[in-house]
This record gives C-alpha cells, structure tokens and sequence, in this order.
C-alpha cells in the first residue's frame, strides 16, 4: 500500500529563554503539519543540532550567550544553504538587517501575536513572506555602504570568492563562475584565508558579513 501521509515541516527553535522554548513548542504543536525536531538555548549547541538533524526551518533568537544567532545563521548557511531561518526577536532594528544579510528569511517581533508564527514559517517555505520595507531598506544601505569599505582591502576576485562562500556555493560550483578549476579555485582560497587570517570557510564568511553589515 502506498504510503500517503506528507512529510512533515521539520523545525528547530533556538531561544536562551526556557520559558519562550516553551511558548514556541506549544504554538508548533498544535499543527499537525509541523514537526518539532529539537530545542536549543545557545547558539553553539544548535549549529551542531541544526547540521545533524537539517531541517526545514529553525527559529532563531538573535540575541544569545556566546556566538549571536547571526552568527549562528553565517555557519549553518555555508554547510546547509537551504535551510530556512525565521528570526524570532524583540528588536527592530540594525540586529534584523545583519541577520537578513546573513541569510535569514524572515521576521517575527516577539510582542506581536504568536499566531503570526505558523503562518510566517508556512509563507516562507512557499517563498511569499514579505518583510518590512523599512528593514529590507536598511540591510540593503548597510550592504552598499561596508561593501565600499570591503573593497579597499579585497580584490574584485577576493571579493567575489567572499561572496560565492557566503552563498554556500562549493568549490565545484565556484570554479566554472570565474573561469577556473576546481583545484585552482582551492588554491585562490587557501591564499585568501592566510591573507584574511582565518582557518576555514565559515570564519571566511563571517569576516565577509562583518565587513559588509
């Protein structure tokens, strides 16, 4: 017999508050659409979480002990660029347009109605969320502004490597973009992370979002 049941939306909360995790699992819960996967206090312990269970969506508080959920959005989205991120904070302000810039997919302000949760994670993964105008704005005034500032210590090359890294693209995927190999793609990184002084892609990429938010 074939099996008809539809897979679930597989989410992740992240909140340094037990009391918000709790509101969060309750309101998930209630629909039978959503699966809650996991619950995290910290940042450092969900990227771990998120990369072993990759689900649909992960709520994600901006402000966190240890590494901020930005921060937290830059890691996931250099391993798992498709995983989705709805931002769950208390502030509207530049924190938002960092975590835009960063990769998140959208908003909810945690005074507003926790009714608008469930419909905002739907609306993302139909691709049809649209986020404050003055936001969207913002984020885009930081980009233009750093990515001037970024551009006095890059190459136009280093640059576009940044920025290929920051879209979770592969060395594989990045090599036919700037009319190289594979290995020669490798090598061009390995001397930008000695000239950036960084270890590995996501601290690349880190470094590449602080210059430009």
């Amino acid at each position: 017999m074939m099996n008809t049941e539809l897979k679930k939306i597989q989410v992740i909360i992240v909140d340094d508050e037990e009391e918000t995790l709790d509101l969060l699992a309750t309101i998930l819960k209630r629909d039978k659409e959503i699966e809650l996967m996991a619950s995290y206090t910290n940042a450092e312990d969900a990227v771990v979480g998120i990369l072993k269970h990759q689900p649909d969506m992960v709520i994600m508080d901006i402000n966190l002990p240890g590494i901020s959920g930005v921060a937290a959005v830059v890691q996931v989205k250099v391993a798992l660029p498709k995983v989705h991120f709805l931002m769950y904070t208390a502030f509207e302000d530049k924190r938002l347009a960092d975590a835009i810039i960063a990769g998140a997919d959208g908003y909810i302000l945690k005074h507003d109605s926790s009714d608008a949760i469930i419909p905002a994670i739907k609306s993302i993964l139909a691709g049809d969320l649209e986020m404050n105008p003055h936001i969207t704005r913002m984020a885009m005034e930081y980009f233009t502004q750093k990515n001037k500032q970024i551009e006095h210590n890059y190459t136009p090359e280093e640059v576009r490597l940044m920025r290929a890294l920051a879209n979770g693209l592969g060395n594989k995927q990045i090599a036919p973009l700037e009319n190289n190999t594979e290995g020669g793609i490798k090598q061009k990184l390995f001397k930008l992370f000695k000239k950036a002084q960084v270890k590995n892609r996501a601290e690349m990429v880190k470094i590449y979002l602080e210059s430009i938010e």
